[in-house]
């Protein structure tokens, strides 16, 4: 799963875009870590819980523009 856009094209997305790929990378990161043992296991879930904190600090500080309205 490669959900990882360059850098130039990051920030032509919308909030709601940028939100949904961090969430589908806190998805993959928790699916990881269930999968993997050890510290592994304890890294590869605070990424995810790391990806989805940003995903709804994006929501916060960037309104989609139906909030906006």
């Amino acid at each position: 799963m490669d959900t990882r856009p360059e850098p130039e094209e990051w920030a032509e997305l919308s909030s709601e875009e940028r939100a949904r790929r961090c969430r589908a990378m806190a998805s993959e990161a928790h699916r990881l870590s269930s999968e993997a043992e050890g510290e592994v296991k304890n890294v590869y879930f605070a990424l995810s819980l790391h990806w989805m904190a940003l995903a709804k600090e994006i929501e916060k500080l960037e309104p989609s523009e139906k909030q906006k309205g």
